[in-house]
């Protein structure tokens, strides 16, 4: 059993939520505004030709110019108006066109270009559909991504301190890039894959010790979980840190005064993100000199002050 986090998965669904929402609200005004305007185009009964048009114009918030068609027509012999319910940035023409109108109330009528309006607007309708469908999908598959997550807790094996780079998904979420961690790893078969973990909608790009942790199930390669830190509930084995790590013994010796100004310098140093996967091992290797380096100036130093006790490890004048 590990200690799987899938914050940063279930945070998918809030992106995903706002799709939905949005799409769900478009569609309904999109569709309310269909339903009314067909409602209205049935229940008139007759129909002429406009004797003009006129067109009115309006600047918008953006500064656009958007005209509207105004269209005159005659009923028994008196004239009335026919405003369109719609408007465009395209100049509208403006020779005879249909009028449809009630004969009991020619007031009721609708221009063509409204009548046009609306069947544009039924293309529109596509636009929100699409979101809600990706939302839909999207949850779906994240919840059968938590559940296979999962089930790396009885199936799954870690292994610690991996190199990875850092790829863009060609997600942007308020101006900020998703991306995620990829690593190479090589499979008991012998067989070395590609891996890409999830993407890191916690923008987290890095960890203290620069590495990352995997539990991946072997006999389905394809299920795997890419995390920064992952541990074992019952304790870390050495078996579980990656192998490819030197394997020659580090002397553990307490940190002297001297030094600890030193090796706090090099904790506080900001992680540089690797570009490629030899760069990730390069610095996977020269963060392992140098903290052999380090240690052993602590033994130097600690035999410097064993020789000399009286001058605390100075030396003499």
């Amino acid at each position: 059993m590990y200690d799987i986090d899938t914050k940063n998965v279930k945070k998918g669904y809030k992106v995903f939520t706002i799709f939905l929402v949005v799409g769900i609200i478009f569609f309904v005004v999109i569709a309310a505004i269909l339903v009314f305007n067909k409602k209205k185009q049935n229940s008139l009964d007759a129909s002429t030709m406009s004797t003009r048009i006129e067109v009115s114009e309006h600047i918008d918030d953006e500064g656009t110019t958007m005209y509207s068609p105004v269209y005159y027509f005659e009923v028994r012999g008196e004239e009335f108006k026919c405003t369109s319910n719609s408007s465009s940035s395209i100049y509208p023409k403006t020779e005879s066109q249909m009028v449809y109108y009630d004969s009991k109330d020619p007031h009721k009528c609708m221009t063509a270009y409204s009548v046009k309006g609306n069947k544009i607007l039924l293309l529109v309708l596509l636009l929100p559909t699409i979101f809600i469908l990706v939302a839909v999908l999207n949850y779906v598959k994240t919840n059968k991504r938590i559940k296979a997550i999962n089930e790396l807790n009885q199936k799954g094996k870690l292994i610690k301190k991996l190199p990875y780079i850092l790829e863009d998904t060609g997600t942007v979420i308020n101006g900020v890039p998703i991306r995620r961690p990829v690593v190479e790893y090589e499979l008991s078969t012998g067989e070395r894959v590609t891996l890409k973990g999830d993407p890191r909608y916690d923008h987290k790009t890095s960890d203290d010790d620069g590495f990352v942790d995997l539990v991946i199930d072997e006999q389905n390669p394809k299920n795997y979980f890419i995390d920064f830190e992952i541990n074992r509930l019952s304790g870390n084995t050495p078996a579980d840190y990656n192998q490819k790590l030197p394997k020659e013994p580090v002397p553990v010796m307490q940190a002297q005064p001297q030094v600890q100004p030193q090796v706090q310098m090099a904790q506080q140093t900001p992680v540089q993100q690797p570009q490629s996967m030899e760069q990730a091992q390069a610095m996977q290797q020269a963060a392992v000199q140098q903290q052999m380096m380090q240690q052993q100036q602590a033994m130097q130093q600690a035999e410097i002050q064993a020789q000399n006790p009286m001058n605390g490890g100075q030396f003499p004048l």
